[in-house]
């Protein structure tokens, strides 16, 4: 589980790169659907910015300037702050999706206990065990 001051995961098998000086002081880029990119930062102890674009020149500069603690990444583009509540959300969020997955586990072995039963139904059927039990080997 990732921890909460951290950006939340992008969605599943969507492209993206984080980059991070500590655990509540990190930039993050995603690649969305129809070319569109997604930053997100966050400062040691303060609040989670964003931006969206479809310049990638402009997300690369952004985080080489970052990574060369260069202010004009932050300075430059227009930062939306998030709302709190809304990160909140979001952290919550992808705590409950990692708990579903375990859910998701548990459903694919019941299944796969389901389908064990029936092959060895199936075997007994196939081997004319009738269920009764088998004769002690002579000894």
């Amino acid at each position: 589980m990732r921890p909460e001051s951290r950006a939340p995961d992008p969605g599943e098998g969507r492209p993206h790169l984080e980059l991070a000086r500590a655990e509540d002081d990190w930039i993050r880029a995603e690649y969305l659907p129809e070319a569109l990119y997604h930053l997100r930062y966050r400062r040691a102890g303060g609040d989670r910015y964003e931006l969206y674009t479809a310049d990638h020149r402009w997300v690369r500069d952004i985080l080489v300037a970052w990574l060369a603690r260069d202010d004009r990444w932050h300075e430059s583009p227009a930062w939306s702050r998030i709302d709190p509540a809304i990160a909140e959300l979001e952290t919550v969020r992808g705590e409950m999706s990692e708990l579903l997955d375990g859910f998701g586990l548990l459903d694919a072995l019941a299944e796969f206990e389901d389908g064990l039963d029936d092959a060895l139904r199936r075997a007994d059927e196939l081997l004319g065990d009738d269920g009764a039990p088998a004769d002690p080997p002579p000894g």
